[in-house]
């Protein structure tokens, strides 16, 4: 580093320039013990010299550096630094971040502060001090996406816990359109011109059903039976059935490898996360060509491997299948790629429905994980990983065994008794006619309270209960263990608009022996209120 100025004036001794002399000692030594990094630089932008610090961060020996331009290890654009050199000869003084190439080509960010300063000899020069910001900016980063993937999470499971409700108050309307409309098809003549209203009437509440299931699966809370599945027998048969446009002339390729494990899940949902990735696959490559590529693999996962994943749950370590699907098509921009799994959202039409969103309730439902790589023009690549079938969580439903007896009704010309128990009125008077339609005598209530008083009057009278899982104040599941006080051999279906195995440890452990998942039709109803009557050892007429 060039020597400071001399400091004479009149009637200097030699002292000054001593004095001087020192001075010039004491800057070479902070120049060069400086922990921060300093650089000089002429005003075109070429190292004059640079501390020991700056060597040590950036890789460079001193004379590696000395005459080359700042370009040599900034990684800033061209234009920037000449715009930069361009506001420091104008005698600006900058404070700003910039990103340095290491000499390994390592990035490293840096704070740094820059100005110009005249030297002994005349000249001017640029004095830049910086400091290594690298670590703090990862940080920031890491908190950032740590923010993002909180907000991301809550932001779903709201949407999950809303999702849910709806669909289960839905279910509950349903069943009551759904049953009214049986009953009135059945009182209605064929040549009858209101036959068809109502047969179209009860398609579409079907339709409303089949998307109340789908809003269930997103929710985590769909229907779900689990069984051993070949996935990749699976993805072959999606693949036989997979029709391309007209207009997509794409190649389509299966990689399975040998020794696949198998996994354990319900078919049809895993068939419906198999194809909707297929067909935005597809739409990727619709209007030419290209490839879509499947591949199925074993995996070993730490939680390292499995954290980030789209279902913003944790994923316990261990056995995957991974179901990878990748097209070459036009990508997603970061915005798509965050939103591609709400609900409703999509690129080509608004309120195309739930199709992704219910692929992501599936996989959680699964204990799957879930990643998406994509960019513009660089196509997408989604990864669905499943237990295999060694590591997947089996839960099976056990009902609780019959009772040792069956009461029936001292009147003799009744079936039984049952003791419905349901908050909607709307439900409870369609379960009554039906129940007495069938041959039974029926005590209602609308809540758990209200159940034990009519339990109390009709101790040995009642033949089984009917509840309803979710309402107000005491649970189905609750006042069921309540009224076994009362009587320990009571049997009773269970009804809910939730899907029977999303709820399948509070049947198991509430001793239900049925169960009705709303909305049923009427046929339903009766097979499985005959069923149970039958274990309990009465018959129907």
């Amino acid at each position: 580093m060039e020597s400071a100025p001399q400091h004479t004036g009149p009637g200097a001794d030699g002292s000054h320039a001593v004095a001087a002399a020192t001075v010039a000692t004491l800057y070479r030594a902070l120049f060069e013990l400086l922990p921060s990094s300093v650089v000089l630089l002429d005003l075109d932008g070429r190292v004059r010299d640079v501390n020991p610090a700056f060597c040590a961060q950036i890789g460079f020996t001193r004379d590696e550096l000395i005459g080359q331009s700042v370009l040599r290890f900034s990684a800033e654009p061209p234009q920037v630094v000449q715009a930069n050199l361009a506001r420091l000869r104008s005698g600006e003084v900058l404070e700003h971040e910039v990103v340095n190439r290491q000499k390994d080509g390592s990035l490293r960010h840096y704070e740094l502060r820059e100005r110009t300063v005249g030297l002994p000899d005349g000249t001017r020069a640029i004095l830049a001090v910086s400091n290594d910001i690298t670590e703090r900016k990862r940080a920031e980063l890491e908190r950032l996406e740590h923010e993002r993937t909180r907000a991301r999470s809550a932001k779903l499971e709201s949407l999950s816990i809303l999702a849910g409700g709806v669909a289960h108050d839905f279910n509950n309307l349903l069943t009551v359109v759904l049953a009214r409309l049986e009953m009135a098809l059945a009182l209605t003549p064929a040549e009858s011109e209101q036959r068809t209203s109502l047969q179209e009437s009860a398609l579409a509440a079907r339709r409303a059903a089949d998307l109340a299931r789908q809003m269930l699966a997103y929710s985590g809370r769909g229907r779900f039976v689990a069984r051993p599945i070949q996935l990749g027998k699976l993805v072959a048969e999606v693949l036989d059935a997979l029709t391309l446009p007209e207009s997509c002339s794409a190649s389509v390729q299966l990689d399975v490898a040998e020794d696949l494990p198998e996994i354990e899940g319900d078919g049809a949902q895993i068939v419906q996360v198999v194809s909707e990735f297929l067909n935005n696959a597809v739409e990727a490559l619709a209007d030419g060509g290209g490839e879509i590529r499947v591949l199925l693999r074993g995996v070993e996962c730490s939680p390292a491997e499995l954290a980030g994943s789209r279902t913003d749950v944790e994923v316990a370590p261990g056995r995957f299948v991974v179901l990878e699907v990748a097209d070459n098509g036009h990508g997603m921009s970061d915005d798509v790629r965050e939103r591609m799994f709400e609900p409703f959202f999509s690129t080509r039409r608004a309120g195309r429905g739930l199709g992704l969103a219910t692929v992501l309730g599936i996989v959680r439902g699964h204990g799957g994980a879930l990643f998406v790589d994509s960019a513009p023009g660089a196509g997408t690549r989604v990864r669905v990983l499943l237990p295999a079938a060694a590591c997947a969580s089996s839960v099976v439903l056990t009902p609780a065994p019959p009772p040792a007896r069956a009461t029936r009704h001292a009147r003799g010309a009744a079936l039984g008794t049952v003791l419905v128990v349901e908050d909607e009125d709307a439900i409870r008077r369609l379960i009554e006619r039906l129940l007495q339609g069938m041959g039974f005598d029926v005590l209602c209530a609308s809540n758990g309270e209200r159940a034990l008083e009519l339990l109390r009057e009709h101790t040995d009278s009642v033949t089984f209960a009917l509840l309803d899982l979710s309402m107000p104040g005491i649970s189905g599941a609750e006042t069921l263990a309540r009224l076994r006080v009362l009587r320990p051999d009571l049997s009773a279906i269970l009804t809910s608009g939730y899907e029977r195995e999303s709820i399948r440890g509070c049947q198991a452990e509430a001793g239900f022996v049925g169960f009705l998942h709303k909305p049923f039709d009427v046929a339903t109803f009766r097979s499985t209120v005959e069923a149970v009557h039958a274990r309990l050892g009465g018959a129907t007429r």
